[in-house]
């Protein structure tokens, strides 16, 4: 039984054997040409006809070309230079498909038609320049390698080779402002490389401008740079250029300017509109003439200065300046604004502070940080629209000291003088100190025109201080000032006060007495705008018979006239002081004015005898008794 089933088994692989088709050998494939751009290949064994494929992919899991060929060679055009290529062949016939297979690189194209970009062209640094060198790469792919050749000479003795990129490279490391050979030649990836292409000669650009900076006024300004005459010519620039524009595009030009000297360091800019922004760039030129420009470089002009600038006020720690307002068109003749600015130093490097308005229509500024008693010297500047300043006008003044607390200010009035006590201001430091006191007085609004009588003290440390000469019995305004640096007062206003009256009359008495009138002498008073002098019937003159009154204050005596004979009068006088009196009793108070008198007869002698005579009047009535 264990030898029938062998027997079985043998007959069943005979018949799979049978139903396998038979295997083809593989084509064996050779190139037989090569170009930058194409492949032949040919082949032996195998059966026609047969399926070629052509990839650059070694696994085939894409193929740029596949088909039936009948004969033992093919062609692949329309390569590209520098590349791997994979290509099989099997026959058509073969259903388990066994491929013969090779590979090839075509050939590196040579690069041909060189050129420079001297806009890429820069020198940072004598030693550091760079040209953008580029050529026809011929078809060649991304990864082929170049090798760019340069010298000073055509004959590229001392030549320097270096491996450089797919073009436009870049080449650095050269000598700024020299004259440079290049050739470039390439090499594949089989290791092949080509002829150098023809070369080409170009300069380096200049080294770039350093120290670059502008100084600008109203209507011009002037750009300056570092000049580049050094002792080498990698050193040296073979001049400068200049652009000037209004467009930051640089078009239209404004200004243009170049010279050949290379000892120039500046260029002044000339004719320009005020308040208005430019664009510049400055430029190094080489040997051919190339230009090394500069970043786009831009400033604003400055504007119209202000005139006028005046004081306004001046506080004890503020001031506000006023000026003439700039138009608000057009540009040119106008502003962003203002600002001004104060310096405890003549040149503005001491403490300083500043204000600033953004329109053109304001016309004054407040300082509100300064300190009292400092002198401060201003200046103010109109802005242009970039912000700069501009700055016009010179004024220095010294600040109000503090002013005296009215609650430590005590006044006393006399008769014809104010006198004053305070707490003075501290000696130290000098902000919060003052040069002296000054106390004024009238009997009208200060600055209205009144008369002002005043009084001065110029130690600090006074207490006290008194104004005289007032009229007695009147209201004064009162205001008392600090003094700064400059003697200038900040005043305070005190609280009207009355001056006092004097003392009485003295040497009141009735100098003469006739029957209807009474003369009444004094002592002349003190500061009086005169006297009056009463009589009355009644002890405390609450009704006065008479009276007599003079404007002249030297007057030493007054009649009372209108008095009846023969009656007793109280008498009394007194000074004048702004409409106000203070009376005096004469001495003696009561007196009698004669009677009337007796009138004699006709003849008044009635009898004249050796020893006697007789005389006769007429009688006076019984009464009243005047």
């Amino acid at each position: 039984m264990f030898r029938g089933a062998r027997t079985i088994a043998a007959a069943a692989l005979c018949l799979i054997a049978a139903a396998v088709p038979s295997r083809a050998a593989a084509p064996a494939v050779s190139v037989t040409a090569l170009s930058t751009g194409s492949i032949n290949i040919s082949w032996t064994g195998g059966t026609s006809p047969f399926t070629a494929q052509i990839s650059t992919d070694s696994a085939f899991n894409v193929w740029l070309a596949s088909g039936q060929v009948t004969g033992s060679a093919t062609n692949y055009p329309f390569l590209s230079p520098d590349t791997s290529y994979y290509l099989r062949v099997r026959s058509s016939g073969d259903a388990i498909g066994v491929y013969g297979s090779t590979w090839t690189v075509t050939p590196v194209a040579a690069p041909s038609g060189m050129y420079s970009i001297s806009a890429y062209f820069t020198a940072p640094s004598s030693h550091t320049a760079v040209n953008k060198i580029g050529w026809n790469v011929n078809g060649n792919p991304e990864w082929t390698g170049y090798e760019l050749s340069y010298a000073d000479n055509a004959a590229f003795t001392g030549e320097t080779v270096s491996p450089i990129g797919y073009p436009p490279a870049d080449q650095g490391g050269l000598y700024a402002n020299t004259v440079y050979y290049f050739r470039v030649r390439a090499r594949g990836i089989s290791g092949m490389v080509t002829p150098y292409a023809s070369y080409i000669t170009t300069a380096t650009a200049a080294m770039a401008l350093t120290g670059l900076y502008d100084e600008v006024f109203e209507s011009s300004a002037v750009a300056r740079w570092t000049p580049e005459n050094g002792s080498v010519q990698a050193q040296r620039a073979e001049g400068y250029t200049l652009t000037l524009s209004t467009s930051e595009l640089m078009s239209p030009v404004k200004i243009g300017w170049s010279t050949a000297d290379r000892a120039v360091s500046s260029y002044s800019l000339e004719g320009l509109g005020l308040n208005t922004t430019y664009f510049y760039r400055v430029g190094s030129l080489n040997v051919s003439g190339l230009e090394n420009l500069s970043d786009k470089m831009t400033f604003t002009t400055l504007a119209q200065k202000p005139q006028g600038l005046a004081f306004m006020s001046v506080a004890d720690g503020a001031a506000r300046l006023g000026w003439t307002a700039l138009p608000s068109a057009p540009s040119e003749a106008s502003a962003l604004g203002y600002t001004l600015q104060a310096s405890t130093a003549a040149d503005w490097t001491g403490i300083g502070h500043s204000s600033s308005a953004y329109s053109v229509a304001q016309s004054t500024l407040a300082l509100t940080t300064l300190d009292p008693n400092t002198t401060y010297y201003f200046h103010v500047a109109s802005l242009n629209s970039a912000g700069d300043p501009n700055y016009n006008g010179k004024l220095s003044t010294v600040t109000l000291s503090l002013s005296i607390s009215t609650d430590l200010v005590h006044v006393t009035p006399g008769a014809q003088r104010m006198d004053l006590t305070f707490t003075p201001l501290p000696l130290y430091p000098q902000a919060f100190a003052c040069e002296g006191y000054r106390l004024e007085a009238s009997t009208g609004a200060f600055g209205g025109g009144a008369a002002v009588i005043s009084s001065v003290t110029y130690d600090p440390s006074a207490q006290g201080i008194s104004v005289e000469g007032l009229n007695p019995n009147t209201v004064y305004n009162l205001r008392l000032g600090a003094l700064n640096w400059e003697r200038t007062p900040h005043y305070v206003t005190l609280a009207s006060t009355r001056t006092t009256i004097p003392g009485v009359l003295t040497g009141v008495t009735q100098s003469s007495v006739w029957s209807s009138s009474v003369a009444v002498s004094f002592n002349p008073g003190i500061a009086t705008e005169g006297y009056v002098a009463q009589a009355s019937l009644y002890r405390y003159f609450s009704v006065v018979a008479a009276s007599s009154a003079t404007a002249n204050p030297a007057a030493s005596a007054l009649a009372i006239q209108g008095l009846d004979p023969n009656t007793a009068y109280y008498f009394r006088a007194g000074s004048l002081y702004n409409g106000a009196t203070v009376y005096t009793e004469a001495s003696p108070l009561i007196r009698q004015t004669l009677p009337l008198a007796v009138m004699l007869g006709a003849p008044p002698y009635a009898g004249v005898f050796y020893s006697s005579a007789t005389v006769a009047w007429t009688p006076l009535a019984a009464g009243p008794q005047k």
